[in-house]
């Protein structure tokens, strides 16, 4: 009856060329429907040699279908949904344009991330992704744009049971090839498809390889991530997240290392410095007390030479160096050794038979004294 009729749609099976007009015509018998005279020819002359043609027929008995006068499907439906090639479009307009705004950009991105084209609208081809890699944050627009999608036969979601591995793919080729508004939404999205292409080349190699992705790769791809901005998918936004946060994680700790490095090396040339001036300054007084105790034991037989180890004394503020420069300063003291400050002493010695006295100066001049006299030789 005409409710049956109405509730029946025959699928199609791939056929060859010289059986598709009984593919049109059988269908249409068993459901009582009569086609109008040179029908079956214009859908078979519309599609011709089409690679894609049998998903087309497909798409375009079932608009007829739903636009059929009565028990006839007409040329004027055929003409009202723009022919064999209209009809598919149509169709897919017609699904888009009835979801909400958030529902409708969601499935743009959703659609231009499963097609891959090249020159033209021709070139094109299906990607099978998984749904999970496609799925956004929050989900929800996306998730009513696939049910849609996929209950109006635009799209196929296929799943072994597990909803991580669902994948989902464009139904036909033919809607690929034919419908113009995918075609101009990838022509918009061609340079973020781009950037998602090469971004998705970086972290698949870092997961294949069970590592972060590091230095100058993490800073490109965070670069690709900011201008894909919302199309960026959860999941690549998290692993991105992981990688930053590995590798700032990972620069503190060698920062703390090399501060630790740099901090002992300064703590040991301080300790070499200190240990080396501690020396030195030993070894001064050692030098101070040792001139002070001869000028001391020199003092009252031979002041001059006491004046003269005195001056050899690098801290002169002591109680003893003082004591041992009065008491020689009491004595009489040659008067060419009195005239010794220029240029002043800097080192002073006696010979090895203890009868001379030898002084170094400033101006690199050395003076010899007869302990006997103390004048100047």
């Amino acid at each position: 009856d005409a409710s049956a009729k109405r509730a029946r749609r025959v699928g199609l099976s791939d056929a060859h060329a010289d059986r598709l007009a009984e593919t049109i015509t059988g269908p249409a018998a068993r459901l009582g429907l009569i086609l109008e005279p040179g029908l079956p020819a214009r859908l078979l002359h519309e599609i011709g040699g089409d690679p894609v043609g049998l998903p087309l027929l497909q798409y375009a008995l079932d608009q007829l279908w739903q636009r059929r006068s009565g028990d006839t499907l007409t040329h004027a439906a055929l003409d009202a949904i723009g022919g064999v090639h209209g009809a598919l479009a149509r169709h897919a307009d017609a699904v888009v344009d009835a979801l909400a705004p958030d529902e409708q950009l969601a499935a743009r991105r959703l659609l231009v991330r499963l097609v891959v084209f090249g020159a033209d609208p021709a070139s094109g081809s299906r990607r099978r992704l998984l749904a999970s890699a496609l799925r956004p944050d929050p989900p929800g627009p996306f998730d009513r744009a696939v049910a849609a999608l996929v209950a109006a036969r635009l799209l196929v979601r296929r799943s072994d049971g597990s909803d991580d591995q669902a994948t989902l793919e464009v139904a036909h080729e033919a809607l690929i090839r034919h419908w113009d508004r995918l075609w101009r939404w990838y022509e918009d999205a061609r340079a973020n498809l781009t950037r998602r292409a090469e971004l998705d080349a970086i972290v698949d190699q870092a997961r294949e390889h069970r590592e972060q992705v590091t230095g100058n790769r993490l800073v490109h791809a965070e670069a690709l991530a900011l201008a894909l901005a919302a199309d960026l998918d959860p999941a690549t936004r998290s692993f991105l997240h992981t990688s930053r946060v590995t590798t700032d994680r990972t620069r503190r700790t060698r920062l703390v290392f090399v501060t630790l490095a740099w901090a002992g090396m300064i703590v040991g040339i301080s300790l070499v410095t200190y240990f080396a001036l501690a020396a030195r300054s030993q070894a001064r007084r050692a030098h101070d007390s040792a001139a002070i105790a001869t000028a001391a034991a020199e003092q009252d037989a031979r002041p001059f030479i006491a004046t003269a180890l005195l001056t050899e004394v690098g801290d002169s503020d002591t109680a003893t160096w003082r004591q041992t420069a009065y008491t020689a300063a009491q004595a009489a003291v040659p008067s060419a050794l009195l005239e010794l400050a220029a240029p002043p002493i800097t080192s002073a010695a006696t010979s090895p038979d203890g009868a001379e006295l030898i002084t170094g100066h400033e101006d690199g001049s050395l003076r010899v004294w007869p302990l006997a006299t103390g004048d100047d030789a």
